[in-house]
């Protein structure tokens, strides 16, 4: 099968890459950069760790060391991040893969830190609010065409977080990636209605080529299935729609 190609009378497609910490998410979307014409939205990691206090600790640490004092700030930032790279690459290419999405950081991270007890009821209502403002403003839901799913057990994600030792994670424990991973599995089995591949990613794709082939042709054979679909009739927008919204995220980052 062929990608799209990036002409104007290509319908889009935008995919998002979804799982677990350290199951593989970063290392899936570059080798799809390598192998096709497409945009990748990456996750905004590198801003994460440049937004520092006055200690020079990042958000990012400062959420994993303190969650219930850090956790709605990384959100907001976690947010208006995504938000921003995602609208900034959406009409680069006709086919775009984003490394996870908006709608993970609702159902899975947000929601999981609110029934942990690190967003007060208060924060938890007033980021709902803002997030069902925003979605249906930037029309994103229907932006997206579907979700791939890559999946692992907690405990093999575990031993990559310590075989990659980002200092951030040095204290994250098995325990919250299990919380992680239930969330996903709650989210992307049981309730998300849009078109979703799972894929196996248990194995070492990184260093093992056929098991990466293999992902690839599932990937293929997932979106030649979907290449149309009443929701995305009259989904492409004009350029001064696209910059209208992109202009109103300017300030975002």
């Amino acid at each position: 099968m062929s990608m799209p190609t990036n002409t104007p009378q290509t319908t889009k497609k935008v995919f998002c890459i979804e799982g677990n910490i350290s199951v593989g998410k970063s290392t899936f979307v570059e080798r799809l950069r390598k192998k096709y014409d497409c945009e990748i939205v990456a996750e905004p990691l590198a801003i994460w760790q440049s937004k520092k206090d006055e200690t020079n600790q990042n958000i990012l640490e400062l959420f994993y060391k303190d969650p219930k004092r850090y956790a709605y700030t990384f959100q907001s930032i976690a947010f208006r991040t995504r938000l921003k790279l995602f609208m900034d690459g959406y009409n680069r290419q006709s086919l775009t893969f984003s490394e996870r999405s908006l709608f993970s950081d609702r159902f899975c991270f947000a929601e999981m830190l609110y029934r942990s007890g690190q967003f007060s009821a208060i924060e938890w209502s007033d980021y709902q609010e803002w997030f069902d403002i925003t979605m249906e403003a930037f029309d994103i839901n229907r932006k997206i065409n579907g979700y791939i799913y890559l999946r692992a057990e907690p405990e093999i994600c575990f031993e990559r977080l310590k075989q990659r030792g980002r200092h951030e994670e040095a204290n994250m424990s098995l325990e919250y990636l299990q919380a992680i991973h239930t969330a996903h599995e709650d989210w992307l089995l049981k309730t998300e209605t849009k078109p979703g591949l799972v894929q196996d990613a248990s194995a070492n794709f990184k260093s093992d080529p056929e098991v990466l082939e293999q992902m690839f042709e599932n990937l293929e054979s997932f979106i030649e299935k979907i290449s149309f679909f009443p929701d995305r009739k009259n989904r492409e927008q004009s350029d001064a729609e696209f910059e209208s919204e992109r202009g109103a995220l300017a300030e975002c980052a």
